[in-house]
């Protein structure tokens, strides 16, 4: 249980000391302490099994859709490639989200 960003349907995993711990501008500090799981808001809610996640296009390979349940299923694949890539968990991967 942490902090629910209602509308925004945001969950955060560590709760937040405050709202507002510094108020000047620029360098305001909002919700300190609250740890957000930006991958784990990536595959989508429970709910959202069946959706489709991500749609792929490309020159050289057929088309691809996936489902956030099949993407889920993918994760423990792609932690593992990472691992024996000897990643520490220091890096930062980017993703982009484009149309609905």
């Amino acid at each position: 249980m942490g902090l629910d960003l209602g509308v925004f349907e945001i969950r955060a995993h560590a709760p937040h000391e405050r709202v507002l711990a510094r108020r000047q501008m620029p360098g305001a500090q909002w919700f300190p302490g609250t740890r957000l799981n930006y991958a784990g808001r990536l595959l989508g809610r429970d709910e959202d099994r069946d959706r489709t996640a991500v749609v792929a296009r490309s020159q050289t390979r057929p088309p691809i859709e996936l489902t956030f349940g099949e993407l889920r299923e993918q994760v423990p694949r792609a932690r593992a490639g990472l691992e024996s890539a000897n990643a520490s968990g220091r890096e930062r991967l980017g993703a982009a989200k484009f149309g609905n």
